[in-house]
């Protein structure tokens, strides 16, 4: 087993069984929680998220997982965010009304133009990809949201398309990475992917 430690981050709105039992076989030690305590000597967490923004953001704050990310961010810690967990890295989300994100990513979460994207699509690559490129390029990954990550192409890593229109389907900032996508759900390319994920953040 890995010398690492990942923590998912637990506010009542994550598929946390899930994501804990895919770090688990990747061969990391996993805590889920929300005890900033226990979470703190973390090397790498994870913002998993499923439901509606506004009432994930509230109970980010409700059990102070806000203040905490913004903390562990401002340290140079890495995070990734996994579907609605992306969402919420954002500046806003426009879902069900205009809620203000925790503004890791300068762009906005906005409805996408076919209403709806759920099932089986591949990825294409940014020139921003770099060293994910090989483990996302024109390979079938899970998505399962009504809306996307609206923002600066430099942050995109990957796209893919939805009733002919173009959505984003993974960002990254510095030691900040989001998938829109579930790479818990997407069998071996989703868990390759996530490992070359936390590798590359823990590594710097």
């Amino acid at each position: 087993m890995s010398k690492y430690q990942i923590g998912i981050i637990d506010y009542d709105s994550g598929n946390h069984n899930s994501i804990r039992q895919t770090v688990l076989d990747l061969g990391y030690k996993c805590f889920v929680g929300r005890e900033s305590e226990k979470l703190s000597p973390c090397d790498l967490l994870i913002l998993p998220g499923v439901g509606a923004f506004p009432h994930a953001r509230k109970a980010l704050g409700h059990y102070g997982m806000d203040s905490f990310l913004k903390e562990h961010v401002s340290h140079g810690k890495p995070l990734i965010g996994i579907c609605l967990g992306l969402q919420l890295l954002a500046q806003t989300s426009e879902e069900n009304g205009n809620t203000v994100g925790l503004g890791f990513f300068d762009g906005n979460i906005v409805p996408i133009p076919s209403n709806f994207h759920i099932g089986w699509n591949h990825l294409k690559a940014t020139e921003q990809a770099n060293r994910f490129r090989q483990y996302g390029e024109g390979i079938d990954f899970y998505f399962n949201h009504s809306f996307h990550y609206d923002g600066p192409d430099e942050d995109i890593l990957f796209s893919t398309v939805s009733a002919r229109h173009s959505i984003t389907a993974a960002i990254r900032k510095d030691l900040i990475v989001g998938f829109q996508f579930h790479p818990e759900k997407s069998q071996e390319a989703g868990r390759l992917l996530l490992k070359a994920a936390i590798e590359e953040l823990i590594h710097g």
